[in-house]
């Protein structure tokens, strides 16, 4: 994975310094798949390739089915 760098509101910097690694992890994740799909939304083959790079490597990171559902389901 690479770094970007985005601008974002003060409140949520400010929220983002005080999240857990976990959360940001999740987040961050979550902010990666939207930026693909509006970035490649051209190219279906480059995105799918994107997405099982993705998948590649969040199941080396430990990310199973179980753990995912969790994030997901947190309020």
């Amino acid at each position: 994975m690479e770094r970007i760098v985005i601008e974002v509101d003060k409140e949520v910097a400010k929220a983002w310094r005080k999240s857990s690694a976990d959360r940001k992890r999740a987040i961050s994740n979550e902010i990666n798949v939207r930026v693909a799909r509006e970035l490649l939304q051209n190219s279906k083959a480059e995105y799918l390739r994107f997405l099982d790079e993705l998948q590649s490597n969040m199941r080396s990171r430990g990310l199973t089915e179980d753990v995912l559902n969790d994030i997901l389901n947190e309020k």
